[in-house]
């Protein structure tokens, strides 16, 4: 706008004629219709983007969230696991054992 008062005013100086000032001003406020739409898309665009990181992000901590859950429960089935083994083992010992004592009485009787 400014740019086109300076233009108005050097051509009252220079005797310019008026008529492609008044075009160059129709056609500014064309301009200024396009270049409010574009900012006013690249705000719709900036939420969309805004919208889908915060989508991501909230994503993101669910599949955290889900893989230290998953961790404890690998955790937990391998611990007893452990136990569970270990506890066959030990009635597997103490049956042999007691196997082995009972023909070792027989042995000796």
């Amino acid at each position: 706008m400014q740019k086109i008062l300076l233009d108005l005013e050097r051509s009252e100086k220079h005797n310019n004629p008026p008529h492609i000032l008044k075009e160059q001003a129709s056609n500014s406020g064309a301009v200024f219709n396009k270049i409010s739409h574009i900012l006013d898309e690249n705000d719709s665009i900036a939420k969309k983007v805004m919208i889908e990181s915060e989508n991501i992000t909230e994503a993101e901590r669910k599949i955290e969230e889900e893989s230290s859950n998953m961790v404890y429960v690998v955790m937990a089935t391998v611990f007893i696991s452990i136990i569970i083994g270990m506890l066959i083992g030990i009635g597997f010992v103490f049956a042999c054992l007691k196997n082995y004592k009972g023909n070792q009485q027989k042995r000796l009787e």
